[in-house]
């Protein structure tokens, strides 16, 4: 959904209220275009078909989990430890055999 950004200060309201979409995929899709957005769902999807073809359960788990943490977090993935995680998870479906 969209929501308020927390701000360090709460009491502190500029004109901007700083309103931000509280879903990293709708956030690509309003803020960077259909392109980058079917193109980011493709990759998720590829990974996930990957891994369940391969049998990959303890990284499928990852992923499931990452990916709905995202679902819930006002920026796009960054380069945090948690996306790391899921970039290595994400390399490891289309390098395992």
């Amino acid at each position: 959904g969209i929501g308020f950004y927390v701000r360090p200060d709460p009491f502190y309201l500029p004109n901007d209220m700083g309103l931000h979409v509280h879903n990293f995929l709708l956030r690509i899709f309003v803020e960077n275009g259909i392109g980058l957005f079917i193109f980011t769902i493709t990759i998720l999807v590829a990974s996930l078909i990957n891994l369940v073809r391969k049998n990959l359960r303890h990284e499928l788990g990852v992923f499931v989990a990452i990916i709905c943490f995202y679902s819930f977090m006002p920026r796009h993935i960054q380069f945090n430890p948690m996306s790391i995680v899921l970039y290595i998870i994400i390399g490891r479906s289309y390098l395992y055999k």
